[in-house]
């Protein structure tokens, strides 16, 4: 070896490489399975429109409970029923008029929460 030669050292062998690969992959499935069981991952996606009221946020609080965040730019707001459907879930709840927005609701859901999509509705 001269001066100027640079040593790489040894090779990885194949079953190192393979067990990484492994580790990794476990890894990720766990984050995976960790996240869509608190209900972070569930390929939602929402769906809303009615007026000039809109739904700014939801949010999964329990099994049973979802919470929505509504704003509107009107003056006087006006009574109305959010409806939460789809994805193997139901509910709805009813709102009085003159909530201040944003106004934040929690709506009792019942049914099972699959893959697929939520559709979040707004009538007066």
């Amino acid at each position: 070896m001269k001066g100027g030669d640079i040593v790489f050292g040894k090779k990885i062998p194949v079953w190192a490489v393979v067990c990484l690969i492994l580790v990794a992959s476990l890894s990720s499935a766990a984050i995976t399975w960790a996240l869509t069981s608190m209900k972070i991952i569930r390929g939602i996606a929402l769906v809303e429109y009615k007026g000039d009221i809109n739904v700014e946020d939801f949010k999964f609080i329990s099994d049973n409970e979802v919470s929505v965040t509504i704003s509107t730019t009107l003056s006087s707001t006006p009574a109305c029923t959010i409806t939460v459907s789809g994805a193997g879930i139901s509910g709805s709840k009813t709102i009085s008029a003159g909530w201040s927005s944003p106004y934040t609701v929690t709506i009792p859901i019942s049914g099972t929460l699959t893959e697929g999509t939520i559709t979040i509705e707004i009538t007066t």
